[in-house]
């Protein structure tokens, strides 16, 4: 994501986020996974899909509550989910395969906030009341990040552009 949407999030992220020192805000494509073949098995996969999808353009408008697991507080895309949506897809074929089907419907979004508590969560909303996020951008680049032990920073290992162009 941009640095002036990074600027703008930043401080509700490390106040409501306790995995925002983690790493950056970001669009997660897929959660957490190992992956035991070559690693260059992953790479090659990863620039042939990125190959024949274009750069998507992204709406990010407000923020809505998602109650799963833990309680969450996301910023949506009003635009560009579909792309994205068919990104992951087609992602999740080849040597990542394994791993369709195994999360819950997939809703690109970038996450603000994440509660233990129902509390915590309804004092959070109350704050962000007054907070309407809107804002465009590109997403160029698909990135493979790594740590090497939970707990730890993620670190952006690789980056695979988005080639194709538009018709």
């Amino acid at each position: 994501v941009p640095a002036t949407f990074t600027t703008a999030i930043e401080p509700y992220r490390q106040k409501y986020d306790p995995l925002a020192r983690l790493g950056p805000p970001q669009i997660t494509l897929l959660e957490p996974f190992q992956f035991s073949a070559a690693p260059e098995t992953l790479y090659a996969h990863l620039s042939e899909v990125c190959e024949v999808h274009a750069p998507v353009k992204v709406f990010v408008i407000g923020w809505h509550v998602y109650e799963g697991k833990e309680y969450q507080i996301h910023l949506p895309m009003t635009a560009g989910a579909q792309a994205l949506t068919k990104l992951r897809h087609d992602i999740l074929i080849g040597p990542l395969s394994s791993l369709a089907g195994a999360e819950r419907t997939y809703q690109p979004h970038i996450v603000l906030g994440r509660f233990a508590a129902q509390a915590d969560l309804e004092q959070a909303k109350q704050t962000l009341k007054g907070f309407e996020p809107q804002f465009v951008f590109r997403v160029s680049h698909l990135e493979l990040w790594q740590r090497e032990e939970a707990g730890q920073p993620w670190q952006a290992a690789m980056k695979f552009a988005l080639k194709a162009t538009l018709a």
